[in-house]
């Protein structure tokens, strides 16, 4: 193909990806209903486990996070990509 157009096509498929994300990020920001998200943590944290033994997923997900942490005595970048 010409350069001219390779040049052109890249310019327009940069623009649109451009304004893509500008828009995904301005209904994230300003148009979407984050109640429902915040309501329903706990239902995407543990699912539908007993209400009164929810500590069980949510130990063993805080002891899989602790798990990471012996890492950062031998390399502190890696060990902070990985815990959080």
């Amino acid at each position: 193909m010409n350069r001219w157009l390779d040049r052109w096509l890249t310019l327009m498929l940069l623009a649109l990806l451009g304004w893509a994300g500008w828009s995904c990020l301005h209904w994230l920001w300003y148009g979407a209903d984050w109640t429902v998200v915040v309501t329903n943590l706990p239902l995407y944290a543990v699912g539908s486990y007993p209400e009164a033994e929810r500590w069980r997923p949510l130990l063993c997900i805080v002891a899989n996070r602790l798990r990471l942490i012996p890492n950062s005595s031998t390399n502190p970048k890696i060990a902070i990509r990985l815990v959080f």
